[in-house]
């Protein structure tokens, strides 16, 4: 079949620098084994708190030097991300100097320190054709490991040892919901939910017909599995996901629709009580969820708490790692039936880090959507998918970010987090635009 003309070729095809092309071998490889180390986390040891995934993503930084851009064009979703990094640095700077880390802290820190490298190093890196190749086929392998975990879970009842670590045997031996290798049901809903828009982009990576339906598959059990995990916030999240997709996608004639499919999870909720109870008496109903003293009525508390240990600060946060000893010291607080990580993105960053790492958050995902809104218009299929996608999960970080105990403490937050970015980015979608099945990306020029 003969190339389009100006088709633009991988740098293994346009004959680059032999250290060039083996570099971005090497790079290509360490970027598809990252997504399962990540689910993996510390099941996969290395040296000390640098388990596997760390170890791995340090190499990764390095190796990324041999391929990245050394002038990269200016975009605003890379000036937020340089934004995010400069916030985070001074604010850890300072708390080193206040002394106020501790050794929990610090174990934070050094896995915002990594999540960070990611996210700056390899947004350096053009997203070329092999390389999103190895972004999502590692993502769809990481898929396929977990969902193989959680089945054992659910057939079996057998766990791994890390699952809810800190519960009694009497929890352990009733939980029913599965929580793969993640450790936490709502956890390994949260690996599922950041998982779908990069999943979505290997539709456009990949021309074989069967990854195509390999990865349909994945996406089409996305939402069965978050069902078993019982996680609510994931089950919304999802659903929201598809909603918001399906009015990008057909923009002011789904609106009208809008109302009704209000109406219809109105009527869902009211009617989910009776029906969870016919099914399954021992799962959590929504409205029990709610109530005083259900899970989402701790959240709720939990993030007031948050605001009014950020207000004793002078809302400059405790310090990495603080949030639960700032529970017992800062008087007025709710109560969290002995809840003691935040369970919110943003309580997390304001709480622990202030309101300037808060705001460069809330900024790069502003950008992110804004970038995504763009270029959403000029793609069409899976690519249009694959950014209307972004745009939901980063309108929807306040619902989503709650699933998890701590979400800057998760690799798979951290390489999600890098992947989105990575795929969104201005010069990169351009890049990204130019994948079909016709020609391939641009080739990176050293």
């Amino acid at each position: 079949m003969n190339e389009p003309a100006g088709a633009l070729k991988d740098p293994e095809q346009t004959g680059s620098p032999a250290p060039v092309e083996k570099g971005r071998r090497f790079f290509n490889v360490l970027v598809f084994i990252l997504p399962t180390l990540a689910a993996l986390g510390p099941l996969i040891p290395g040296f000390g708190p640098v388990f596997g995934f760390r170890l791995v993503a340090l190499i990764a930084m390095a190796a990324s030097l041999a391929v990245r851009v050394k002038h990269p064009a200016r975009d605003h979703v890379r000036g937020a991300v340089v934004l995010l990094l400069t916030a985070t640095a001074l604010s850890s700077v300072l708390f080193l100097l206040l002394d106020q880390l501790s050794a929990p802290g610090l174990r934070e820190l050094l896995s915002v320190s990594i999540g960070l490298g990611l996210l700056v190093t390899f947004t350096r890196v053009p997203l070329v054709r092999s390389t999103l190749r190895a972004l999502t086929g590692g993502w769809l392998v990481a898929f396929v490991v977990t969902a193989c975990v959680a089945w054992q879970e659910i057939t079996t009842g057998q766990r791994m040892p890390n699952y809810l670590p800190g519960r009694n045997l009497v929890d352990l031996v009733t939980e029913t919901a599965p929580a793969s290798t993640l450790g936490n049901p709502n956890d390994y809903a949260s690996m599922l939910v950041l998982g779908a828009p990069i999943l979505l982009a290997g539709l456009t990576a990949f021309e074989g017909r069967v990854m195509r339906l390999a990865i349909l598959l994945a996406l089409a059990l996305t939402p069965i599995m978050i069902f078993r995990t019982e996680s609510r916030f994931g089950l919304a999240t999802i659903a929201l996901v598809a909603a918001i997709m399906l009015i990008l996608h057909k923009r002011a004639g789904t609106i009208i629709a809008v109302p009704f499919i209000l109406a219809g999870l109105v009527v869902a909720f009211l009617a989910e009580s009776t029906v969870t109870t016919l099914i399954d008496p021992s799962v959590q109903s929504w409205s029990e969820f709610f109530i005083d003293g259900g899970s989402g009525s701790v959240r709720a508390t939990l993030v007031r708490n948050g605001f009014l240990i950020a207000a004793s600060t002078a809302f400059m946060g405790v310090g990495p790692g603080g949030f639960a000893a700032a529970l017992t010291t800062v008087p007025g607080l709710g109560f969290t039936a002995g809840i003691e990580s935040p369970h919110s993105l943003i309580t997390e960053l304001i709480s622990q880090y202030g309101v300037a790492v808060l705001g460069a958050f809330i900024w790069l995902f502003v950008t992110l959507i804004r970038s995504a809104w763009i270029q959403s218009f000029w793609s069409h299929g899976w690519k249009r998918a694959t950014f209307n996608s972004i745009i939901a999960i980063a309108s929807l970080t306040p619902v989503w970010s709650m699933m998890t105990s701590t979400a800057v403490s998760s690799s798979i937050f951290w390489l999600a987090l890098t992947a989105i970015v990575w795929i969104t980015q201005p010069v990169q979608a351009r890049e990204y635009s130019d994948i079909n099945l016709n020609a391939s990306p641009p080739a990176y020029q050293p």
